[in-house]
């Protein structure tokens, strides 16, 4: 029993936690709407008839090649489908947000426990997992991605974590049984390739991870083999969407880039994603949204997205754990490197790699990304929001780091007479410290309340009548 209890304990902890913020976030009655929003629920054949035969989208003004990878939909749709055979119809798309985000804190949990078990067997291992999966769930990039949601980024973040954890065993150790988990993952991957850059950054930095490893490790050539067959594993399974994508990029690439819309907005965004490419906003991921204001139509006037944060975080308590964590994560890193921990130096060509993007124009390496921007004109627009790419790729490096540094301080009093209780000390500081430093998450902030909305009748009465006309 006590083998298995810290084993169950801290699962059970975050599950909890997860459950009491969908409980704060939900509002009884509401329809999750707003902002980007797509709603297959509300005619579900179609949805799917579009996806099914989407490379060319009808629907779209007179007709027009499809300029996102919105086949990459499909598991999406197919997952909101089946839950509707016993959910209302209002509480479908609460149902799939919530559902992103408890596997994401636990693949975290999973991930550097697996990380951590090759080095010790103690009651630390779980204690500095559970830290870094909390982290995970509770820090500002975390509250970007949900608080003005599109399912893409809610599904990066519950699935990336499952992606390193059998991409890392089968790299390892060879079995076929992770590479079959390896490929249902991948599978229900593709929904967060409806932006497909989001999609293409986040392989990209999780195929950097495995080749840094395979780079640092003994048996190489074996490694390497693996690495190419995860590779075509995941090309192959994505082709369906991979291949219009495509297609899409060469035949209207110049035409997407030169749109109106793109060339006013495009600048503005560049601009204020420089403004938070400063290493402690990165740090403690603050980003553009944090600038974005938004029309109150309860007071006829504009007001700031992130307002209760903004007034948060300017309190000094908050602002001290925000730098406290910020030395956490560093005091991590600079711990796996002295160590040469092979996972935390496999994850630094990640966090460098995020780092270029984050840091965007600013320096040291801003006359890069500028030339970049103005003569490329895919990476312009691909990465015109360059933190809503490569966020939760940042965080899974963070987690680790933020866990290795307890892990380091946990191994390292453990022959203390009171070290395990030290340490459960410790992890209830810092636990109740993440709370507190993602507070209003907790009172209802982690999904903007005005995206939980009541529908009039006559708004789905329009759609069952289109629906309705459609089939007869």
């Amino acid at each position: 029993m006590k083998k298995i209890l810290p084993k169950l304990i801290f699962p059970l902890i975050l599950l909890l936690i997860t459950l009491f913020l969908a409980y704060k976030n939900y509002t009884s009655g509401t329809f999750l709407i707003g902002w980007d929003s797509l709603h297959p629920e509300f005619n579900f054949p179609l949805a799917l008839q579009r996806i099914l035969f989407g490379v060319w989208r009808a629907d779209q003004g007179v007709g027009a090649i499809a300029a996102h990878a919105q086949m990459s939909d499909l598991p999406h749709v197919l997952i909101l489908w089946l839950s509707s055979l016993v959910l209302p119809l209002h509480l479908i798309r609460y149902f799939y947000i919530f559902l992103c985000l408890a596997p994401g804190s636990l693949g975290v949990y999973l991930f550097l426990k697996y990380i951590f078990q090759r080095e010790s067997d103690s009651y630390y291992v779980y204690l500095a997992s559970f830290l870094g999966a909390l982290f995970y769930l509770l820090n500002l990039g975390t509250l970007q991605n949900f608080y003005v949601l599109f399912e893409m980024f809610t599904t990066a973040y519950a699935i990336l974590p499952w992606l390193f954890l059998p991409g890392l065993k089968f790299l390892r150790e060879g079995k076929k049984r992770n590479l079959v988990a390896f490929a249902l993952v991948t599978l229900l991957s593709s929904p967060m390739a409806y932006a497909s850059a989001l999609y293409y950054v986040s392989l990209f930095g999780l195929g950097l991870f495995l080749l840094a490893f395979t780079l640092i490790s003994s048996v190489k050539k074996i490694k390497f083999k693996r690495l190419l067959v995860l590779v075509a594993l995941t090309i192959g399974l994505n082709l369906y969407w991979i291949l219009p994508n495509l297609y899409s990029l060469a035949r209207q690439g110049s035409t997407i880039a030169n749109s109106k819309i793109n060339l006013l907005f495009s600048p503005e965004a560049s601009l204020r994603n420089q403004a938070y490419g400063q290493v402690g906003d990165i740090l403690i991921q603050k980003n553009f949204l944090f600038d974005w204001r938004a029309y109150d139509f309860t007071k006829q006037a504009f007001s700031d997205l992130l307002a209760p944060w903004k007034i948060h975080l300017s309190s000094p308590l908050t602002s001290v754990l925000g730098n406290i964590i910020s030395v956490i994560i560093l005091g991590g890193l600079a711990l796996a490197v002295i160590k040469r921990d092979k996972i935390g130096l496999a994850l630094v060509p990640v966090g460098l790699f995020c780092l270029f993007f984050l840091l965007g124009t600013n320096p040291p390496l801003g006359q890069i990304y500028t030339y970049l921007n103005n003569h490329v004109g895919l990476f312009r627009e691909g990465f015109r929001m360059p933190f809503t790419k490569l966020s939760i790729l940042f965080e899974i490096a963070a987690a680790f780091y933020f866990a290795y540094f307890f892990f380091f301080v946990f191994r390292f009093f453990s022959k203390h007479f009171l070290a395990k209780l030290t340490a459960l000390f410790l992890a209830g500081l810092v636990s109740t410290s993440l709370v507190i430093y993602m507070l209003p998450a907790f009172k209802g902030e982690l999904i903007r309340p005005s995206l939980r909305r009541h529908l009039p009748d006559e708004y789905l009465e329009v759609f069952n009548w289109f629906k309705q006309a459609s089939e007869g």
